[in-house]
């Protein structure tokens, strides 16, 4: 089931991508990372030097906000839909996808280093939370100057892990002009 709502996701990014402009083949989305093959992270990502102190934050949603993107800072992967709706204006973004178990919106920004912002939550409606988060920058050089400041040096796959919690990892990566945050459990099949 989790490995069809996977595929779902990938196909829909593909073809919302497709319908803005941009060229998203699916085979350049993220592998498939295997719960047995994603050793435990310290609550810090150690290859992160310049990432902001975040040493004496508690496992969980701090620890990822001192790794998100200032705009989104505010935001964590696992927020309920309530909570997003209390520190976003969700009516007024656009909806891209609104599925039993899927909804996806994007937030244009009018700024100089960021394009746009990409919501999508899973669940049944009532229940959903917040899995995943596309930071879109104009440029995508600067995505990967970001992702270097906040994230330091990525894996051999040219990703990141952040853990934010007993058994609960952000994957994290580049593609194109975006950079990624999701819920690892989405695309580990577990």
């Amino acid at each position: 089931m989790r490995r069809s709502l996977v595929m779902l996701v990938v196909a829909l990014f593909t073809l919302i991508s497709a319908c803005s402009g941009g060229k998203v083949a699916p085979d350049e989305a993220p592998k498939e990372v295997k719960a047995e093959e994603t050793a435990p992270t310290p609550a810090v990502a150690e290859s992160a030097p310049d990432a902001p102190d975040v040493e004496e934050l508690p496992a969980g949603p701090k620890v990822q906000q001192a790794r998100l993107p200032e705009l989104v800072r505010d935001l964590y992967i696992g927020m309920p839909m309530t909570e997003l709706e209390g520190v976003r204006d969700v009516g007024s973004f656009e909806e891209k996808i609104n599925a039993e178990a899927l909804l996806v919106y994007e937030q244009a920004i009018q700024s100089d280093e960021i394009a746009s912002v990409t919501y999508q939550l899973t669940g049944a409606p009532g229940e959903r939370v917040l899995y995943e988060i596309f930071v879109a920058y104009n440029d995508a050089e600067r995505a990967r100057q970001v992702a270097a400041e906040l994230l330091g040096e990525p894996d051999a796959e040219g990703k990141w892990t952040i853990s934010s919690g007993a058994d609960f990892q952000i994957r994290c990566w580049v593609h194109e002009n975006k950079l990624v945050y999701i819920d690892a459990r989405k695309i580990s099949g577990s």
